[in-house]
């Protein structure tokens, strides 16, 4: 059997912190993670599919010289224009898709059962619904703020406007099996992992069954589709 775990969380709330704790909590390849992040700046590589219809609808103002995009300009854009945004994602999402369905079998092939997904827009792209169970890490937004601002050296309006381009926390606890807190320092968020890891984690098992073995069923069905293609 495999789990697939949705996490996600508003942008700088410590998702990728999070997911590197409970890896390291598992016996060695036995937890995998697919980065959503990752992930999109790899099929937004220069001359890649998905770079070209980018470049092709916003232009290459948008490009740094070695030609790759420049996220923070672009960023500046689609944060703060809806429609953009729209149509970014529009253009990224789909190919994104297909690469984490694939890292997410090459994972169950290299021995992983537990494979967390972290995923920024999990509830707003409807990915939760094949996942479960789905954690929502969260921070105050002032906290956002200061991470953004130290982590992209953004001012404080740009930082707003990310955050507020995202489903409200309000809106992502309604949809969250868990919640993880993550105002405090590293040693707090290492013991909030260690609660969702040791104490709800076996019980996981019992309510959610039926919905394993038929994610079970998927993954291997899709191996075998990626084998004959030849991934």
């Amino acid at each position: 059997m495999v789990v697939l775990l949705g996490l996600t969380g508003g942008i700088a709330s410590g998702k990728s912190t999070v997911s590197t704790i409970f890896t390291s909590l598992g016996s060695k390849g036995t937890i995998g993670v697919v980065d959503a992040d990752k992930i999109s700046a790899d099929v937004l590589k220069p001359n890649t599919s998905t770079w070209k219809k980018v470049v092709a609808i916003f232009g290459e103002e948008f490009l740094k010289k070695d030609k790759s995009l420049d996220r923070v300009k672009l960023g500046k854009v689609i944060f703060s224009d809806k429609s953009k945004r729209i149509e970014l994602n529009k253009i990224v999402h789909t190919a994104i898709l297909k690469e984490m369905l694939l890292a997410a079998v090459k994972l169950y092939f290299s021995g992983a059962r537990v494979i967390i997904f972290d995923v920024p827009l999990l509830f707003e792209t409807n990915f939760y619904k094949i996942t479960s169970p789905n954690v929502v890490v969260y921070c105050s937004e002032s906290k956002q703020i200061q991470r953004l601002m130290a982590r992209s050296k953004l001012s404080v309006q740009d930082a707003k406007n990310r955050i507020k381009s995202q489903m409200s926390f309000k809106e992502k606890r309604k949809l969250a099996d868990y919640i993880i807190n993550n105002d405090g320092n590293l040693k707090y968020l290492e013991k909030e992992v260690n609660k969702l890891f040791n104490k709800y984690y076996p019980d996981f098992w019992k309510g959610h069954r039926e919905k394993i073995i038929v994610i079970t069923a998927l993954l291997s069905i899709a191996s075998i589709l990626a084998v004959n293609m030849g991934f």
